[in-house]
């Protein structure tokens, strides 16, 4: 197995924009970022930020309208049909909804084997071999072997998400792109399917690129932090520094927002006032200028470059140096 801090991923401004009545709708504009092998970024903002878009045009789900993605040194976006097909054995997703992303005439040995079968692992023939992975696969996700002729609607949701996961570890993949894997699930079912996942990356050597919209949750299972806001990056740094120091003020906002379990303790919630910027032909400047107290006109002059402000804590602020001094 690869060492850790070896890079897996790199992205480079990377875009992704879509057609509509009005313009071009810029759901991911010019991200860069880099992943180590083995490591978890979690990547955090509004519904509509763009994380599953990025996440899915990572993983050519959506074509990227331009940039370059680097998967162990190799621009994929370069890649014709049948090597992309061959790196769909590395790359892999887990969806958040745990029952629209299952095919429900298929059971769980179905679902589980179905990947294995395209890719040309296993015949249909082979029996035994395929029972056997498919049993080793069930109990690397904690399903009951009782399950394996189940049918997703015969399950709750916790057990759905297992099948999910273990359809992505079904080709031993090294990177996952987890969509908001625990979203749809209740509180006590959320913490056993992230200590599944943290489980198998330590045990397999797995990279994450997590999106959610939990903070409470990225905080705890992310080496990085990266903050979107209407497409673009607006900060990115260890996860314990982006806590303890978030300097963009949408960071701040959103970590305001994070309910503190103690009726003794006084939060001093950031609401945000303004008009939010149309993701649809944006124009240049500060997607967040409009509902910052810090905003000049300098916000809205050029665009703002995500910038290295302290080792390994990256920040998109025109008028950061200002604000902080």
């Amino acid at each position: 197995m690869a060492e850790k801090n070896q890079e897996i991923l790199r992205v480079e401004e990377l875009k992704k924009y879509f057609d509509t009545p009005k313009g071009k709708l810029h759901a991911v504009d010019d991200v860069n970022f880099t992943l180590n092998r083995g490591e978890t970024l979690g990547i955090v903002g509004e519904s509509g930020c763009g994380k599953s878009t990025m996440g899915r045009a990572i993983l050519r789900l959506h074509e990227p309208t331009a940039g370059k993605v680097f998967f162990e040194g190799e621009d994929i976006l370069s890649y014709n049909k049948a090597k992309m097909k061959k790196l769909r054995q590395e790359m892999q997703i887990i969806f958040q909804d745990p029952y629209s992303s299952l095919n429900p005439r298929m059971t769980v040995k179905e679902t589980i084997l179905e990947p294995m079968l395209i890719h040309g692992i296993f015949k249909k023939n082979q029996t035994e071999e395929i029972n056997a992975r498919v049993r080793q696969i069930m109990d690397m996700v904690g399903l009951s072997q009782r399950l394996i002729n189940a049918y997703p609607h015969e399950l709750d949701g916790g057990r759905r998400q297992r099948i999910g996961i273990a359809r992505a570890l079904a080709l031993n993949p090294k990177f996952i792109v987890c969509d908001e894997p625990v979203s749809a699930l209740d509180v006590s079912i959320q913490a056993q399917v992230l200590n599944l996942m943290q489980d198998l990356q330590e045990e397999l050597g797995l990279t994450y690129l997590f999106i959610t919209h939990d903070l409470s949750v990225v905080k705890h299972f992310s080496n990085d932090i990266a903050v979107m806001y209407l497409g673009q990056m607006v900060e990115k740094a260890p996860a314990a520094e982006i806590f303890a120091h978030p300097l963009h003020p949408y960071t701040e906002a959103l970590l305001s927002a994070i309910p503190v379990p103690d009726p003794d303790v006084k939060m001093e919630r950031i609401i945000l006032q303004g008009e939010l910027t149309s993701p649809v032909n944006p124009g240049k400047g500060c997607r967040f200028a409009k509902r910052c107290i810090y905003a000049t006109e300098k916000c809205l002059a050029a665009d703002v470059p995500l910038d290295e402000v302290t080792p390994g804590h990256f920040v998109a602020c025109a008028r950061l140096a200002e604000i902080r001094s």
